[in-house]
């Protein structure tokens, strides 16, 4: 009965409810990281990522950046991350890719639920309304 009473009174206050907040979003970022670097193991490079991984080894770099093939999309950041990825890791492990994409999609859904939105404004978002 005395850990409802403090929850409660806890969450009476803004602060208290932006705390519980961002701690329910951390369990919920920590549960789909674990299931899902669980249900993906044993997973290799796939689809595009296999060019990704051709053409910096065989083309100059900036012909890789700036240069797309017909009907590709401009990926410079991207090929970039590749290059510097595949020198430093190789393509032997999947999982430094997997951890990567995992962290970058945690970070992007923590700054879309901040309190001031994505872009930094003082404008709240629906949710904290």
């Amino acid at each position: 009965m005395v850990a409802s009473a403090r929850i409660r009174s806890a969450l009476a206050n803004e602060r208290g409810r932006v705390l519980a907040v961002w701690i329910l979003l951390g369990i919920a970022a920590a549960v789909s990281v674990v299931f899902l670097g669980y249900s993906g193991r044993g997973q290799s490079l796939k689809g595009d990522e296999w060019g990704y991984a051709h053409r910096p080894a065989t083309e100059p770099m900036l012909q890789v950046a700036f240069d797309t093939g017909p009907g590709k999309y401009l990926l410079v950041v991207p090929m970039i991350v590749y290059k510097l990825a595949f020198g430093t890791n190789g393509i032997g492990e999947y999982l430094p890719y997997r951890l990567l994409g995992m962290a970058l999609t945690t970070a992007i859904a923590g700054s879309r639920s901040s309190p001031h939105g994505a872009s930094g404004t003082s404008r709240p978002c629906r949710a904290w309304s």
